[in-house]
């Protein structure tokens, strides 16, 4: 249904906004899409810039820390998406965390601290 609604707007080499859902089968992680929509430039260059933040997660990180990490960005709700970039076989992996969080310096700081 929703790839229908949206069929339009989905061209080849084309820039989208998509509002979407984590969900994990099988041991896999999906997105599944609720909206989409084509920002114009100004929309592009703020959201990119404002509204999304990116944490790198060390290789052998354990469990524990990334739970913690969880616990962590979870206490602190906002408008900013975030971004876990997991190092993967031969590339890096980026997971769109499913609850945006109020970024700060502070946060920033803990994070750090957290992931050594």
């Amino acid at each position: 249904k929703t790839y229908e609604q949206y069929q339009s707007l989905l061209q080849s080499d084309s820039v989208v906004i998509m509002r979407a859902k984590v969900d994990e089968r099988d041991e896999e992680l999906q997105l599944i899409v609720e909206s989409i929509t084509q920002p114009n430039q100004v929309e592009l260059t703020h959201t990119a810039s404002k509204l999304h933040k990116e944490i790198f997660i060390p290789r052998k990180t354990p469990q524990e820390t990334l739970t913690k990490l969880g616990a962590l960005l979870k206490s602190h709700p906002g408008k900013h998406s975030v971004v876990i970039l997991l190092p993967g076989e031969g590339k890096q992996q980026r997971m769109v965390l499913p609850y945006t969080v109020e970024w700060s310096k502070q946060l920033e700081k803990q994070i750090a601290k957290l992931l050594g």
